[in-house]
């Protein structure tokens, strides 16, 4: 905790000191701009009074910047809490919702090693399963997460960190019929729009709850080796806090990220699910039988553990 508050009181400092500065170099400007059209002249004396006055100015003008918030108002009610965001996962995906994954791929994962456009668009057209989009009950596209069953070949040379995604075509991936037997599958990638926002980190929720609801419903029954790689930091957090085991480390593999891995089965799935709020009243599943929209409207149900209960898969 106090590493938190120290990291916390450094960006308070780094804000006070941006607009302090701002402040000041902005109003003593202005000052001496009007000084200047109205051609009168300071002496040195006058000079220092004006830039210490404008100089407390600024100071008092910012100083709230130094003191630290007692609540984050957002995220104890936002300001939409009474609107009922209802949202649906939607796949197969419309192309115009594949797009839009895309370009939010593009924005979260740039510069890190991914599957290439081209190549996706012809995954999805082989294997219309393998995305899948959040959006809200106006379509508005949310986020999205891609999920691979690969052939053996490529599967054991990516295991053994001798190729990466980048590498991945349409070859390498099962079609549907195929998926439903596959040894391995690969968790692309995840992400959704403003995910520092209080809507983004609900969708968020919503969104890795949708993901193990569609592991459960498409590849618990075929038990799949199940792998993932931490490209990014939030990545490498959310799979090592699910238990996943670390299968390779960055050093040994061509795309020089750690790799985590876990056996798929109905068990693990479910033990995963209940760590997460139940938002099948809010968030209705392509796949599922369930009506349009629950009549349990409101809040998601409460976990029913703690991640930290998880054991680490073997």
């Amino acid at each position: 905790m106090g590493t938190i508050h120290r990291l916390l009181a450094n960006a308070r400092r780094k804000r006070f000191y941006l607009k302090f500065w701002l402040t000041f170099a902005g109003s003593l400007a202005f000052v001496s701009t009007m000084l200047t059209i109205a051609g009168s002249h300071l002496s040195l004396r006058q000079s220092f009074l004006l830039g210490l006055t404008v100089l407390i100015i600024a100071v008092l003008l910012n100083k709230r910047e130094l003191t630290e918030p007692q609540l984050s108002v957002n995220d104890v009610l936002p300001h939409d809490f009474d609107m009922i965001r209802r949202t649906r996962l939607n796949c197969p995906c419309p192309e115009v919702l594949a797009n839009q994954a895309k370009q939010l791929a593009a924005y979260c994962y740039s510069g890190n090693v991914t599957i290439e456009p081209s190549n996706f668009e012809a995954i999805v057209a082989k294997n219309p399963q393998v995305l899948a989009c959040l959006t809200d009950d106006k379509g508005l596209f949310l986020g999205y997460f891609d999920v691979l069953p690969l052939h053996n070949s490529f599967a054991e040379m990516f295991l053994a960190g001798k190729v990466a995604e980048d590498q991945i075509t349409h070859h390498d991936v099962c079609d549907v019929s195929e998926s439903k037997s596959c040894r391995y599958l690969f968790i692309s990638g995840l992400a959704v729009w403003n995910s520092e926002s209080f809507a983004g980190r609900r969708n968020a929720s919503m969104l890795v709850w949708s993901l193990l609801k569609y592991l459960d419903n498409f590849y618990s029954v075929a038990k799949p080796i199940t792998f993932a790689v931490a490209a990014t930091e939030e990545g490498d957090s959310l799979l090592h806090r699910f238990r996943l085991r670390v299968a390779g480390n960055p050093g040994d593999r061509r795309d020089h990220y750690k790799l985590y891995s876990l056996l798929l089965s109905k068990e693990e799935v479910s033990r995963r699910i209940a760590c997460l709020p139940d938002w099948s009243g809010l968030c209705v599943l392509d796949w599922s039988d369930a009506p349009a929209y629950s009549s349990k409207i409101g809040r998601p149900l409460l976990p029913q553990m703690r991640h930290h209960a998880l054991k680490t898969a073997t």
